[in-house]
């Protein structure tokens, strides 16, 4: 009687439980690598520097005053109306946004003005009324100056 090699390689249950195990790591892992995830202020901050940036370019093209505010759940950017009162700014470019769960804002600068006045105003010839904001998740900030040198 011949002696048969045992058999060598892997069954196919053993390798549909390594794929298994590979995707649900896989699945877990994948949100960690959004950097929106992991990194909510840096990613608050960068996104909200281009939008005031553009804010900026508006304003100048545009001849018109262009201002920022913020409140508990995000922020709008509005305009000067003629009759001296400040309107949310109804131009597809910028529009009204949410701030990531956790995130929170305040100016380094506190100021004494009525909280329906803009933090932030420019104006037609590029000028701006600036502020530091201050960018607040867990126990992180990051500061944002607007208007102001670094």
């Amino acid at each position: 009687m011949k002696a048969t090699a045992p058999a060598s390689g892997f069954s196919l249950l053993e390798l549909m439980v390594v794929l298994a195990v590979m995707g649900i790591v896989v699945s877990l892992g994948v949100p960690l690598l959004d950097p929106s995830r992991r990194q909510p202020l840096e990613t608050t901050r960068e996104v909200l520097r281009q939008e005031l940036r553009e804010a900026r370019q508006l304003a100048v093209q545009g001849q018109r005053l262009i201002g920022w505010r913020p409140d508990e759940t995000g922020y709008r950017f509005l305009t000067w109306r003629e009759d001296g009162r400040w309107e949310p700014l109804a131009d597809g470019r910028l529009t009204a946004g949410a701030w990531p769960d956790g995130v929170t804002v305040t100016r380094r600068d506190p100021s004494d003005a009525p909280t329906a006045m803009p933090w932030v105003i420019w104006w037609p010839d590029g000028e701006v009324a600036g502020t530091t904001l201050m960018l607040h998740h867990a126990q992180r900030h990051l500061e944002l100056a607007v208007g102001r040198p670094p």
